[in-house]
């Protein structure tokens, strides 16, 4: 039997939310089995609850950038790297304590000091069953210019496109059979990374406030203004 899968004790990160500009810190505890894996703000009165679940997502054009989840009023911003580490781990329950709305970034830009810091809490498996979520029969989403194609397959396999007119990035495709193994030799070291050209239009909006070369990428048509290289020649789509 596949069991669920928690950690084993405490692990905490805290850091500057991209975005924001806001420290925060995120504790995250063992969650019950068939917890799922749910936000608490414990800066806000009665310490409220998100749930990790699909009903959660909204989207805010006002708050572009970021995946936002909501559940009676809270929020929690900003969870990508947070949610890619639990994924990748394979962790099923989890309660993550966060006090402020953007959840901090990273020191390097990617989901790597998450996941290892989760890694070092222990992976632990429970007494109940996994749940899966299996695709039937193929499904499409199209809109805004980006496909989305999910096709029945035993496992867990992500193949990922992206296409930009800068020669530094220009179309890249990536394709993985996810493990806790290849999350994190593959694909949590992958860093955040924004186009140059757009990097004043996003500080004009009120963004990237927490952004800097430390913890993002950023890339111009003739290569990257960071100092230190890629971690991947096609860092980009593995981000």
């Amino acid at each position: 039997m596949n069991r669920q899968k928690t950690i084993g004790g405490p692990a905490t990160i805290s850091g500057v939310g991209l975005h924001s500009g806001q420290t925060t810190t995120l504790n995250f505890l063992p969650g019950a089995p068939n917890t799922g894996v749910v936000f608490e703000r414990v800066d806000l009165p009665g310490r409220p609850r998100i749930p990790v679940r699909p009903e959660s997502a909204i989207y805010d054009p006002g708050a572009g950038r970021r995946t936002i989840l909501r559940k009676n009023g809270a929020e929690v911003h900003t969870v990508e790297h947070v949610l890619a580490a639990v994924a990748g781990l394979g962790v099923d329950n989890l309660v993550i304590e966060i006090d402020g709305q953007e959840a901090a970034e990273p020191t390097d830009g990617s989901a790597l000091p998450i996941a290892r810091a989760l890694q070092g809490a222990g992976i632990v498996e429970q007494a109940a069953e996994k749940r899966w979520a299996r695709i039937p029969e193929p499904v499409t989403l199209n809109r805004g210019g980006v496909e989305i194609i999910g096709i029945p397959h035993d496992g867990l396999r992500i193949s990922f496109t992206i296409e930009y007119d800068s020669p530094a990035v220009g179309t890249q495709v990536a394709s993985f059979d996810i493990s806790p193994e290849v999350f994190l030799s593959e694909i949590a070291p992958a860093r955040t990374f924004v186009m140059h050209r757009d990097v004043e239009i996003l500080r004009s909006q009120g963004l990237i406030r927490g952004g800097s070369l430390d913890n993002a990428i950023v890339i111009t048509d003739s290569g990257i203004l960071n100092e230190k290289p890629l971690r991947f020649p096609d860092e980009p789509v593995r981000h």
